[in-house]
């Protein structure tokens, strides 16, 4: 999400590179200080990496498409470099920047990372959960086809009632 999230404003600049990277320490800080109370943050880290990363990559679950059907699992890494790729296209296009679009694009790359994933587990919709939320949800004036549609369809039944009515 971190092309996406820094190109959301358009022209990538120096200083908004620098603060989004300064955001992101930040929150690495403020997210893994607990590693430093024990008084060995090595040991800590260490631990923390073979009980999080190294131990979800080993694991395998039945619900994903590659351990249903092992045929398929050469697509896993092509899959995930075409997320990868999408992140970097999506981070630069469309050139009209909503925030419902960039809920939208980020559920999308969720979503994608989470279909190539070694293992996944139903909890992991509240991943990406909030952000169609957001996209599918959020109140907008723009007026589209859609809402066109419903305005001459809710025009025509009005119409019919009035003329049941009499």
């Amino acid at each position: 999400l971190a092309p996406l999230w820094m190109m959301h404003n358009g022209v990538l600049r120096r200083r908004s590179l620098v603060e989004f990277i300064l955001g992101g320490v930040g929150v690495v800080v403020l997210s893994f200080w607990v590693l430093l109370l024990d008084g060995q943050p090595l040991e800590a880290i260490k631990l923390f990496y073979e009980r999080t990363i190294a131990m979800q990559s080993n694991r395998v679950t039945p619900w994903t498409i590659f351990t249903q059907v092992p045929e398929l699992g050469f697509l896993q890494q092509v899959l995930l470099a075409g997320v990868i790729l999408l992140a970097f296209i999506v981070a630069v296009w469309p050139r009209k920047r909503t925030m419902r679009r960039l809920a939208a694009f980020s559920a999308a790359l969720v979503i994608g990372f989470e279909l190539t994933a070694n293992y996944w587990f139903y909890p992991y919709v509240t991943w990406f959960e909030p952000f169609v939320f957001f996209a599918l949800l959020l109140a907008t004036n723009e007026k589209s086809a859609l809402d066109a549609e419903s305005a001459q369809l809710s025009a025509v039944g009005d119409q019919q009632q009035t003329e049941a009515a009499a």
